[in-house]
């Protein structure tokens, strides 16, 4: 296996966009690092707060880093669009619950005017399942996001089609943090996830959380979490 390049830690400074992170590396450097993900991420964006960035070379990028990690307690892992194959690794050695083995997996299955993450062929049939990354917490809980996502409430709803028309789906929520012991739905994540969330529940969608061990240079799946809806 060839490694790949060393990373560098350093302290957030400032985002001046969605996309974009300056960091302070250790060596004295003040770079900008391409950030994996548009959530607020308010817990891993305060002044000091320890970033792992990788390094690429890549002529064609405007930032010659990528913020891969933050710490808030523990590591967390950053990149948003690892959640859909993260969980697609841990299926091909375990069940997906509620529904036994998967036999295969499609990715990025078309579903109307939409696109759902992945369908996972079981004994009982196709499961159209679409995959959500998170990582915030709080004593131990996982929590849904604090930003708002019309897209998301959307991809639920087809969901909850889904279900109407007699087949089974489910939302999954990959944590990427080592620390948490359980999924929360209520708490001060963004009402209209709360909402949505719920509504596709009441519909027939199965929820499902996982939680992740995670190192500095990588990220896997390792339990299943229960969810819990409220204190």
């Amino acid at each position: 296996m060839t490694a790949g390049p060393a990373l560098l830690e350093g302290s957030f400074v400032d985002r001046p966009n969605r996309f974009v992170v300056v960091i302070d590396l250790a060596d004295g450097r003040r770079v900008r690092a391409h950030l994996p993900n548009t959530g607020r991420l308010t817990h891993v964006t305060q002044p000091g707060t320890r970033y792992m960035l990788e390094p690429v070379d890549d002529p064609k990028r405007v930032t010659r880093f990528t913020a891969t990690r933050a710490w808030d307690g523990c590591w967390v892992a950053l990149d948003a669009s690892r959640a859909p194959s993260l969980l697609a690794d841990w299926l091909a050695g375990n069940e997906l619950p509620g529904f036994g083995p998967v036999g295969s997996l499609e990715r990025e299955v078309g579903l109307g005017r939409r696109r759902i993450d992945l369908v996972a062929h079981t004994p009982g049939g196709a499961v159209w399942l679409e995959v959500k990354s998170g990582g915030r917490a709080q004593d131990g809980r996982a929590l849904l996001s604090q930003t708002p996502s019309s897209r998301a409430a959307a991809q639920l709803g087809s969901l909850s089609e889904v279900v109407a028309a007699g087949a089974p789906a489910a939302v999954a929520f990959v944590v990427q943090r080592p620390d948490v012991e359980t999924l929360l739905i209520e708490g001060d994540a963004d009402r209209g996830w709360i909402e949505s969330v719920t509504k596709a529940a009441r519909a027939g969608v199965a929820l499902l959380a996982f939680g992740c061990a995670v190192t500095h240079e990588s990220v896997w799946i390792d339990r299943q979490l229960p969810i819990t809806w409220a204190e």
